[in-house]
C-alpha cells in the first residue's frame, strides 16, 4: 500500500513537470484553423532576461522551437551569421534597443497579419498542396523567406521588416 502510494505521488509529480515543460514550449505559439502563428521574438525576448550565453539560446530559443533552429542552420548556411562567431555575438544584444520590437504588435494585429498573408499565400501555394500554413516571426535574424519542407508551409518574417515598407 505505502509503495502504490509513493508511486503515485512519483508519477504525479513527472506528470506535473512534463504537464509545465510542454505548456513553456508552447508558450509564445497561436493556434490557428489551419496553421500557427510563432512568436520566437517573444522567446528570443526571454533569452534576452538571461546571461545570453550560447547555452541559453540553445535552450530558450533553437530547441523550443524547431522553426527556429532551422532558420539559425539556413542563416549559417547563406552567410547572413558567422556560426562561429555569432555565440559570442549573443552577449552584445541589448533588450533595452529591442524593446520596441517586443511590444509593437497586439495579439489582434497579428491575427490580421496571419489573415492577410495566408490569404495571399494560398493563392500560390494551394495548387501545390495543402498543408497547414505557419507564420513565423523571429528575431534576432534578418530577411523573409518561405519553407515549403516539413509538415508545414512556413513563412518566416523578422521583425526587423516593418509591414508598412511591404508593398501590396
Amino acid at each position: 500500500m505505502k509503495r502504490s502510494i509513493q508511486l503515485i505521488i512519483v508519477v504525479f509529480v513527472i506528470l506535473r513537470i512534463a504537464g509545465c515543460t510542454l505548456q513553456k514550449t508552447y508558450r509564445y505559439i497561436i493556434r490557428k484553423e489551419n496553421g500557427r502563428i510563432i512568436l520566437a521574438y517573444k522567446a528570443f525576448e526571454d533569452f534576452l532576461d538571461t546571461d545570453r550565453s550560447w547555452g541559453n539560446y540553445q535552450k530558450l530559443v533553437l530547441d523550443k522551437y524547431p522553426e527556429m533552429r532551422y532558420l539559425h542552420e539556413r542563416s549559417a548556411q547563406w552567410g547572413s551569421i558567422d556560426s562561429v562567431k555569432f555565440p559570442q555575438q549573443l552577449k552584445d544584444y541589448d533588450k533595452a534597443d529591442l524593446e520596441h520590437y517586443f511590444t509593437q504588435y497586439d495579439e489582434k494585429f497579428l491575427n490580421d497579419l496571419y489573415d492577410l498573408i495566408t490569404g495571399r499565400a494560398n493563392r500560390v501555394l494551394a495548387p501545390v498542396n495543402d498543408k497547414p500554413l505557419d507564420l513565423c516571426l523571429f528575431l534576432p535574424y534578418s530577411g523573409c523567406f518561405i519553407n515549403l519542407e516539413g509538415g508545414a508551409n512556413t513563412i518566416y518574417i523578422s521583425l526587423y521588416i516593418d509591414p508598412k515598407d511591404v508593398k501590396n
